[in-house]
């Protein structure tokens, strides 16, 4: 399910956001000591530095230099120190930024809490973070550094920093393989930047860390909604980030299986490496054998090979496992696409392995070798892999829901009112003492009318959100309907090895349609396409149980056209479902399905249709009967709410047998 944002009237929010930042003021005047307050063309100096150092500007470093030379106190000195340190992080010798911070730290013991001196020692804690991320230290110890700078610099004068920390964050979280909370980080980062009024170009090392992370939770769709808005601003990337942005976009459509877009996006950063001059590097080489792996997934074997051989001795020669464990995923790919299977078992043997392989490198091996043993026969050993291919995907869609509603929580409990007051606090300095009692008396006004259009925002709010859930009860329906399929796949397991080979074959084939209705019936909109696709399985599968009178029949457009086509899932599958077991099932003689497609440039028809005894209000009253239909007519329901142009329509006609049509506009919002 998609989660839709929920615009919040950014004029109303403004007026609220500066009137209670003046009142709020008072706090940082009459508590601080002067010396802890910095100036606002101090600040300003200070923040361009830091962004000058952070786009890698040249002379930024020298700059910084100077800046500390001419400071006119410790406190300044040290405000500079701390973002000399961080300039180390970036070099070859991380460890020299420790000589700042250590200092920083010894001096600011001596100061009382203050708003500028929480933001220093925020930026110190962070500064240790970083540095023990660089190399690759406890990532827990990370997460707690970047947690208690995060705490520190909310309530400092140097907020404008908490974006870049809680990106800090989400990369910490990812090391440590929490994707769900690395999620949640990058969301927040730009919802922070939002709040700041940062612009599109700073925050695309945010939206490329939230893409990365889409895609190990197998959330593709929104990985290449964060990629494609990156693309838009590609030239605007430093370099460096320009080569993990097009690796990152070719891998994202791999994993999606769109394999020629893959390939187009690889063959980009190819022609980008070429054109810095860096052929031989090892960004060249991974994408080369990223592109031998496009081509076998293409079925261009002599193109994969090729590439295959210009990269495949330099991870060897330098034991890069990950990469040496790739290049033998291919070869096995490339001897099954030959028939060669002696080349496979030959690979096997010859491997040698030190190192945990990445789970989706050893996803696609499993692929391959699934194939394998399935062409050889030992049905066990590919169920057993295919198995442990599923439940991966079941352990990322886990990770990919907690995600969701991570993102979800960001927006609802983000407290930019707070950020936004600590944001006003220098510009309102100067007007406190005048403007105090008009302020008091616009507070009075703007809570009582902002509190009305709050409470009418949450009250829609809470409609959009209910639909939703209703939605979800609706797939948990689905999927309450049928068998536990980890039972199911403990019940293939056991009987494979006991079958000849035509019955182990039926077995996998049911394996197969199982995996295909968990991939369908987690999603709440398919293609046209697909959701045939999956009906076509099931029809097959139910073949073998009516017998030799059951006669099936389709008539299907073109699959382009079919593809351009969004229905909700499982609706086909349930009207088919329907006329099997309700309309044929129990019939004498000959038993006639008819599946048909019509589509124009309105609307898809599709048409279930059988000559069984027709639909009967009789059966209809019963609990088991309705079932199915009732899903079909909630969740249309819940679609036509929020298609109020075009709308999904429903129809049973008894003529000869009973034909159940559902007609599905060509431009249908999915929710």
């Amino acid at each position: 399910m998609n989660k839709q944002s929920i615009p919040i009237p950014k004029k109303i929010f403004g007026l609220a956001f500066a009137t209670i930042a003046v009142l709020a003021f008072s706090a940082c005047q009459f508590n601080s000591d002067s010396s802890n307050c910095r100036s606002a063309a101090k600040t300003q100096r200070l923040m361009a530095l830091g962004d000058s150092l952070k786009r890698q500007q040249p002379g930024s470093v020298d700059s910084i230099r100077h800046a500390m030379a001419t400071a006119d106190d410790s406190l300044e000195y040290y405000d500079y120190a701390l973002l000399y340190a961080s300039h180390f992080l970036m070099t070859v010798t991380p460890d020299s930024s420790l000589f700042y911070v250590d200092k920083a730290e010894h001096f600011l013991k001596a100061f009382p809490v203050s708003p500028r001196i929480n933001g220093m020692r925020a930026r110190m804690l962070a500064a240790r973070g970083s540095h023990l991320y660089l190399l690759h230290g406890n990532p827990d110890s990370v997460v707690r550094l970047y947690r208690s700078a995060y705490q520190l610099l909310s309530v400092s004068d140097q907020t404008s920093y908490l974006p870049d920390l809680a990106a800090n964050m989400a990369d910490a979280y990812a090391e440590k393989h929490d994707l769900t909370k690395a999620s949640y980080w990058f969301r927040k980062a730009l919802v922070l930047a939002d709040s700041l009024g940062r612009n599109d170009t700073q925050t695309l090392s945010y939206r490329m860390g939230l893409g990365r992370v889409y895609t190990a939770l197998g959330d593709f769709p929104s990985a290449l909604r964060s990629y494609k808005i990156v693309d838009q601003r590609f030239d605007d990337l430093t370099p460096a980030m320009q080569i993990v942005f097009l690796n990152n976009y070719g891998n994202t459509y791999y994993y999606q299986k769109q394999y020629r877009q893959s390939l187009k996006a690889f063959r980009r950063l190819q022609r980008h490496l070429e054109q810095k001059g860096t052929p031989d590097v090892l960004d060249m080489k991974i994408c080369k054998l990223n592109m031998a792996d496009v081509f076998l997934r293409l079925h261009q074997s002599d193109s994969s090979r090729v590439y295959l051989e210009q990269v495949e001795p330099f991870f060897h020669q330098r034991n890069i496992e990950a990469g040496v464990f790739y290049c033998n995923t291919i070869r096995i790919g490339l001897a099954l696409h030959t028939g060669h299977y002696a080349d496979i078992e030959h690979t096997l043997r010859q491997e040698r392995l030190s190192a945990p392989v990445n789970p989706m490198l050893k996803d696609i091996r499993y692929e391959y070798l699934s194939e394998y043993y399935a062409r050889t026969g030992d049905y066990s050993r590919a169920y057993r892999l295919q198995k442990s291919v599923y439940e991966s995907h079941d352990s990322i869609m886990n990770r990919q829901n907690i995600a969701r509603a991570n993102d979800i929580m960001v927006r609802l409990s983000e407290d930019t009112l707070r950020l936004h007051n600590q944001l006003r606090v220098q510009e309102e300095r100067a007007n406190y003492q005048v403007n105090l009692h008009i302020m008091g008396g616009i507070v009075a006004f703007l809570i009582v009318v902002v509190s009305v259009l709050l409470a009418k925002l949450f009250y829609n709010r809470k409609r959009t959100l209910q639909r939703h859930i209703d939605m979800l009860n609706l797939r948990l329906t689905i999927v309450r309907q049928r068998i536990s399929p980890h039972f199911i796949f403990n019940v293939l397991n056991s009987c494979v090895g006991s079958y000849g080979p035509n019955e182990a074959n039926r077995l996998t084939l049911m394996a197969r349609l199982i995996r295909s209705s968990l991939d369908i019936s987690s999603k709440t909109f398919v293609t046209l396409d697909q959701e045939i696709d999956f009906v076509k399985q099931f029809v097959e599968m139910e073949k073998s149980l009516m017998g030799q009178d059951f006669i099936v029949s389709y008539d299907f457009p073109p699959t382009d056209k079919m593809n351009a086509i969004l229905i909700p899932s499982m609706f086909v599958q349930i009207l088919t479902e329907n006329a099997i077991i309700h309309g044929l099932k129990h019939k004498e003689g000959e038993k006639h399905l008819m599946i048909s497609v019509a589509i124009d440039d309105q609307q898809a028809c599709i048409c279930v249709k059988d000559n069984g005894p027709g639909f009967d209000i009789r059966a209809y009253n019963n609990a088991k009967a309705r079932i199915g239909l009732n899903i079909i007519r909630h969740t249309m329901a819940i679609i036509n709410e929020e298609n109020k142009s075009s709308k999904i329509r429903f129809d049973i006609h008894n003529d000869h047998g009973c034909s159940a049509i559902l007609t599905v506009p060509r431009h249908l919002k999915a929710l």
